[in-house]
């Protein structure tokens, strides 16, 4: 054979030295079916072929494996188990071959079938035994996954079923063709399962074979195996007989890379478990998020941009997520498991990008969800991608109608204005009037002649997008419908991610335009906060008294810009501490003033309050609202700004930049300090 060299030197460099073929085909026959009469012509046949010189050899070959003599092998028709032995050597033996000859007659209503079966897996065992050096075990379909454990290499039947013909041409029932093949897509996958509970075994690569099947069938089988692709491959059986050379390329095409496969595993198991982890410590930080933090989302930066909420929360989750699976990867230093990876230029017949990196991508650069919920609904939204309805029904498969294109017309497009443009109202007085797009061609992946950074699937098919930056041109806003055809031309397809979008419109505008990106939510910084209570004692600097003095250290307040001006908010505990303060203070001493501080820090509105972001507009020190007699919020730099003979509030919120507790003051206040414990 052709590859006889080859196959030795991968099977050697790979370890593979046990394998295993697991098929229907070597289960126990009928011996029922044995006639009778063919089996005493049998019989009779040998009895005569007894003391002829040439026939002689043959019956002490025949005695020698079967360690009877030929009259035991052949007194009764009714001993199964001497049958069966008849049909192993008959099965084992080449078509033609003396033996096989004289044995045919008992077999010829079961041994067409068997024979056909077997036949194939004959000349595969034969050809890793004597080519491959490879220690090679026939098991039939009652084979158990646990008997498997520890092989290198295992052939499987792709339908472990008796009851399967052989032949492409087989009729078949549907419903045994189902059963058979998920005997053996459960078989994988429990030998998967145990195999990974024993980190001292690799999970051997499978070669599934059929002489039913096809290669298309792979990727549903592999799928519910959930064994990689670089781990499986398909080998018809037929190749056996009729194309030696193929059988051993395809063999070799699996073998050779079993290290860099062992490697994928382990890393995407790493991957794995690294999702799984960080997706459990996001749900724990996820259950944190109170009302008022998407209230916040909500209020602060998608009012404003009129993005719909849990469009944004989506895109905002999914991209902490990459964050903390990152994160996660690296603690466990996932990336050592590609160290040994090292990757061929070209693996014949994979030089080109599969469907399923296609997809990948093409889930990175866009997405199938258009811009739109409630009453949000734009005519149109940047990234936007609208392909040309003559392609639409061609991908799709729809009848939609079409009209005469246009001489010179893209065959896709794609909104290229900025997303805040086409915010709808966001200039009354000047409401946007025209979408500035940019055309290019839709092309099937398979006549791509060049390399390309966005690509589409539409309808589970691979297309790549070749955009012109010299077809611009713009559309009237009322032609834009995202969900219908646009101009009764074009239909949307998809939307382009932001990012891409930026890429798209950084391509056309160059230096003159602007890349128009969605702004993300401003980051808070934390602020520190001293609160005062106007008691009236006489050891209280000017009559007020430090209820709670934190620093920045603890995080007991945050400030951020919003559209109104500059908002701070309080820590959720601090309103409780300071009614706490209170209460304890009016049990040590009582006053009218200590009498009124516990009346409002008990009452709900001034409880609201302390718990509602405070809005400081421009530069000022005082804030706009919520500001009542009972409560100033002040915001300063350092606290020797406050100059407190100026106040008669029962309560002063001060936010502070710097360290709250300055060595000026430290003789001034009385520092009863929060529980440190009472942190976010």
């Amino acid at each position: 054979m052709i590859y006889n060299n080859e196959l030795r030197t991968v099977f050697k460099n790979a370890g593979i030295k046990k394998v295993a073929i697991v098929d229907d085909a070597f289960d126990q026959i009928d011996t029922g079916k044995v006639q009778r009469s063919d089996f005493v012509a049998v019989r009779t046949k040998v009895r005569e072929m007894v003391g002829q010189k040439e026939s002689e050899p043959f019956i002490k070959h025949l005695e020698k494996r079967l360690g009877r003599t030929h009259t035991e092998i052949f007194a009764q028709h009714d001993d199964e188990d001497m049958v069966e032995a008849l049909w192993k050597e008959y099965s084992a033996e080449e078509a033609g071959s003396p033996l096989a000859e004289l044995l045919a007659p008992m077999f010829r209503i079961i041994g067409v079938e068997k024979s056909d079966k077997l036949r194939p897996l004959r000349i595969l065992k034969k050809m890793l035994i004597d080519e491959a050096k490879a220690s090679v075990d026939e098991m039939d379909s009652t084979t158990r996954a646990a008997d498997v454990v520890g092989y290198d290499l295992i052939f499987l039947d792709y339908y472990l079923g008796d009851e399967i013909p052989n032949g492409a041409d087989a009729q078949v029932d549907e419903k045994l063709k189902i059963e058979a093949r998920d005997r053996s897509i459960n078989f994988l996958k429990e030998l998967v399962e145990l195999t990974q509970k024993d980190a001292k075994q690799r999970i051997p690569l499978v070669m599934l074979i059929s002489s039913l099947a096809k290669p298309e069938h792979l990727p549903d089988f592999r799928s519910g195996a959930k064994m990689l692709a670089s781990k499986m491959a398909f080998l018809p059986k037929e190749y056996a007989e009729t194309n030696a050379a193929r059988m051993q390329h395809t063999i070799i095409g699996l073998a050779q890379f079993r290290g860099q496969a062992d490697a994928l595993w382990a890393f995407l198991e790493e991957w794995k478990q690294s999702v799984d982890a960080a997706a459990d410590d996001m749900m724990s930080s996820l259950r944190e998020l109170d009302l008022p933090d998407y209230s916040y989302l909500q209020e602060y930066r998608l009012t404003a941009e009129k993005t719909p909420l849990s469009q944004y929360i989506s895109s905002l989750f999914s991209g902490r997520l990459v964050d903390m699976v990152e994160r996660e990867m690296e603690k466990r230093q996932a990336s050592a498991r590609l160290r040994e990876l090292k990757l061929p230029q070209a693996i014949p017949g994979r030089v080109s990008p599969t469907a399923a990196i296609t997809d990948l991508y093409s889930s990175l650069t866009t997405s199938q969800v258009p811009i739109a919920e409630g009453d949000f609904k734009p005519k149109a939204w940047a990234g936007d991608i609208f392909i040309d309805l003559a392609t639409y029904n061609d991908a799709f498969g729809t009848t939609l109608a079409v009209k005469k294109k246009r001489k010179n017309m893209p065959s896709v497009l794609a909104v290229v204005t900025p997303a805040c443009d086409l915010i709808p109202e966001r200039s009354k007085e000047n409401p946007l009037r025209m979408v500035t797009m940019v055309g290019g061609d839709l092309v099937a992946l398979s006549d791509v002649d060049a390399p390309t950074t966005h690509l589409l699937m539409l309808n589970k098919k691979p297309y790549a997008i070749k955009w012109n930056t010299k077809w611009p041109f713009t559309v009237g806003i009322d032609s834009m419908k995202t969900t219908e055809a646009l101009a009764g031309r074009y239909k949307w397809a998809a939307r382009l991610r932001d990012l891409h979008h930026a890429e798209l419109q950084h391509m056309l505008f160059a230096d003159v335009g602007r890349v128009g990106v969605p702004v993300s939510p401003v980051m808070s910084e934390y602020v520190g906060v001293r609160i005062l209570a106007k008691t009236g004692r006489e050891e209280a600097t000017d009559g007020y008294e430090t209820v709670v003095d934190l620093d920045t250290g603890v995080q007991p307040a945050w400030t951020f810009a919003t559209q109104k001006g500059r908002a701070f908010c309080l820590r959720d505990d601090l309103a409780w501490s300071v009614r706490e303060w209170v209460q304890s203070r009016s049990e040590q001493f009582q006053s009218k003033k200590m009498t009124r501080l516990l009346e409002k820090s008990g009452q709900a509105g001034f409880l609201s309050d302390l718990h509602r972001p405070i809005i400081f507009k421009g530069t000022s020190s005082k804030a706009s609202t919520p500001n009542t007699d009972a409560v100033v919020y002040l915001r300063c730099k350092s606290l020797s700004e406050i100059d407190l003979k100026k106040h008669n509030h029962d309560f002063i919120v001060a936010f502070v930049k710097a360290k709250t507790v300055e060595p000026e003051l430290e003789q001034k206040f009385e520092i009863q300090p929060i529980d440190p414990t009472l942190v976010l």
